[in-house]
């Protein structure tokens, strides 16, 4: 990663993470609409993150449900995982809750965060052209076992 691209990431996690919607709150809407080939990188990416993070065939539920296109391209990338994944209804204890949220800056870069029952894991992306690809590693939060 160069140091623009480092620099960018700082710059996205300093300013953008204190706008995060918190994990009860209505995410996955955008502050302005990221270029549709980003969705499609950005929800297999995430898929294959999940899968090799969590290889169990736990069930998601996605919350609260969207129609847009990374959504939809999320929900088919982790069923092609072998995942059973229900969009929206009542939040139910029995499915890992999932939610989502892009987060554009002025300068080009995408900031991709999804929650699973809460705990984040985020990557940057930018687009060039008609080419879009990841500007940053993944940045994943543990939790330590008690």
């Amino acid at each position: 990663m160069n140091t623009a691209h480092s620099l960018g990431f700082v710059v996205l996690i300093s300013c953008g993470a204190s706008q995060l919607p918190p994990p009860g709150a209505d995410t996955g809407n955008y502050l302005r609409k990221p270029p549709r080939q980003l969705e499609a990188v950005m929800a297999v990416d995430a898929a294959d993150q999940i899968h090799s993070l969590r290889p169990s065939t736990a069930p998601f539920q996605v919350l609260p449900p969207r129609r847009d296109a990374f959504g939809a391209k999320l929900v088919a990338q982790l069923e092609g995982h072998g995942y059973a994944v229900v969009v929206g209804g009542a939040p139910d204890a029995s499915f890992e809750q999932l939610r989502y949220v892009i987060q554009p800056s002025d300068d080009g870069l995408f900031l991709m965060t999804v929650r699973i029952d809460g705990r984040p894991m985020s990557r940057v992306y930018q687009c060039a052209g008609e080419e879009c690809l990841p500007a940053s590693a993944w940045t994943v939060m543990t939790v330590a076992s008690e």
